[in-house]
């Protein structure tokens, strides 16, 4: 419940009214929203920027707490598919898990895909990795000129 002190005065007080909804949502269900998020109960996916180039198309997919080892890459058909998973330590592991007081962080996994158009040279697509960032360039297909003359006879 929100109090106001005074009903002819309200305003909106961000930290308080977020710090309110946020305990609720653990008295009801055991965990605060974020935590709800981090268990993958809400889907996230990476945001991605494209652009297009003379020659190539760039992915840039921000993936903040992965490794290149956990990130997958693969095309089949005319659709290029990225994922990820990160395995959470079970119990009885030797690894300690921290005792978190608030978890914001979400690096569950994703998946995402994208259809590709025909002129994408799938052979020779590459992909690095960098400071949380994973560039796939997507070279295009020379342009084959189909142009004749034709002869009447």
């Amino acid at each position: 419940m929100i109090h106001v002190k005074n009903p002819k005065h309200r305003r909106y007080n961000g930290n308080h009214w977020t710090r309110q909804v946020d305990n609720a949502i653990n008295d009801l269900m055991g965990g605060s929203f974020t935590d709800f998020v981090a268990k993958g109960l809400v889907q996230n996916q990476p945001l991605v920027n494209i652009i297009k180039n003379e020659n190539e198309f760039v992915l840039e997919v921000a993936v903040p707490g992965f490794s290149k080892k956990d990130i997958d890459i693969n095309v089949k058909e005319d659709k290029l598919s990225i994922s990820a998973v990160v395995e959470e330590a079970k119990e009885g592991d030797d690894h300690s898990k921290p005792n978190y007081t608030k978890r914001e962080f979400n690096y569950g996994g994703f998946k995402r895909s994208f259809t590709l158009p025909e002129n994408i040279d799938v052979e020779h697509i590459k992909a690095n990795f960098a400071n949380g960032i994973l560039k796939i360039t997507l070279p295009l297909k020379e342009k084959v000129d189909t142009s004749r003359n034709i002869k009447i006879s």
